[in-house]
């Protein structure tokens, strides 16, 4: 384990398996600010938000340094933070990584480490493959699906703009320009701010929609569509963070194991006879019987942590008028993935 820790961790001589070596263990000082970082980029905060708060109040960056947008950037990125489960295994897998861990040990506790060669020219955690991913002997700290949250929006993260700190609206940041894609922002119109106008056409001279848009009347029309979605859904499918419990991630554990050896027989059926053939065939029918049986469990159990929210979202209904921004923000994206205006029309990508 050369080289410094990760910023929130320190490092500790430990013995394993009568061989000296070293693990991380939490920074007092430092974690209650990674884990700070985490809640506020998830809570709609730009990296360059992050580093200005940080800078802000003298919280120093490892080697006493400020605070930049890339470090900020390949912090939330690091597996060593994650509480590593059946998710952060898939998510891995895909990426092409070699994971040297069998997938019964991702149980949601230890956090990770992640190692290879990158090219020059290449950002640290951008290509994943060739490289090999290890659990660690420390706790992670941070749940796999706030982190898969994180990582999800650092990589699609290819916008410049509004981000969802806006206080004169609850749209900020989920909504776009439907002709160019960048944001609409909130410019001053005669001491108020009252217009959207793209900040593609303002600010990178990208798009010709140079029009300004009614920030209340565009706020109506959302509004009456949210209103209707909610009252037409009967089952929700939002993902609720607590429905990650150890009884789904297991049974996910479950499902994953099987499939791989339902890939591993498929594979020795190319090369078999027709004897062997016909057994094996049988063995992947009572595997694929098996794995059916684990994910409608695992249905019934995510479902059922879900039970309450559908009226929830009809409370938020009623209480809409006396809501605040920030608490129509929460409920806003929790529905939907972007908001996108022309000067005819305003089309939802909904979650539900």
């Amino acid at each position: 384990m050369a080289g410094p820790p990760p910023y929130g961790f320190k490092k500790v001589k430990t013995n394993l398996d009568g061989h000296r070596t070293s693990m991380y263990v939490p920074d007092d000082e430092a974690l209650p600010v990674l884990l700070k970082m985490y809640e506020l980029y998830m809570g709609n905060m730009t990296l360059g938000d992050i580093v200005k708060h940080l800078n802000e109040n003298n919280i120093k960056a490892p080697k006493g340094g400020n605070w930049e947008s890339s470090k900020i950037s390949r912090t939330l990125h690091n597996p060593a933070y994650v509480k590593a489960n059946a998710d952060i295994y898939t998510y891995y897998k895909k990426k092409g990584v070699n994971i040297t861990n069998e997938l019964s040990e991702f149980t949601g506790e230890k956090g990770c480490f992640l190692y290879g060669k990158r090219k020059s020219n290449e950002r640290k955690y951008t290509n994943l493959k060739d490289h090999t991913l290890s659990l660690g002997l420390h706790d992670g700290v941070v749940d796999a699906g706030t982190w898969l949250q994180c990582q999800e929006k650092l990589d699609s993260n290819v916008q410049i703009g509004n981000s969802g700190k806006g206080k004169y609206t609850w749209l900020s940041g989920i909504i776009k320009c439907g002709n160019c894609g960048y944001s609409l922002i909130v410019v001053n119109s005669n001491d108020k701010y009252s217009k959207f106008y793209c900040s593609g056409y303002r600010s990178y001279h990208v798009c010709q929609d140079s029009t300004g848009k009614d920030i209340s009347e565009i706020e109506g029309i959302v509004k009456h569509m949210i209103f209707d979605r909610i009252r037409n859904i009967s089952n929700t499918i939002c993902n609720i963070e607590e429905t990650d419990t150890a009884v789904v991630n297991n049974l996910k554990l479950k499902i994953i194991a099987i499939q791989n050896q339902i890939n591993h027989i498929v594979d020795q059926i190319c090369v078999s006879g027709a004897t062997l053939t016909d057994l094996l065939n049988q063995k992947v029918d009572e595997l694929v019987s098996e794995k059916n049986r684990f994910e409608d469990e695992l249905e019934k159990e995510t479902n059922a942590a879900k039970t309450n929210y559908y009226d929830d979202l009809m409370k938020c209904i009623d209480h809409w008028d006396g809501s605040t921004i920030d608490q129509k923000k929460i409920l806003v994206r929790d529905l939907i993935n972007v908001v996108t205006v022309t000067e005819s029309e305003i089309n939802i990508d909904w979650k539900v």
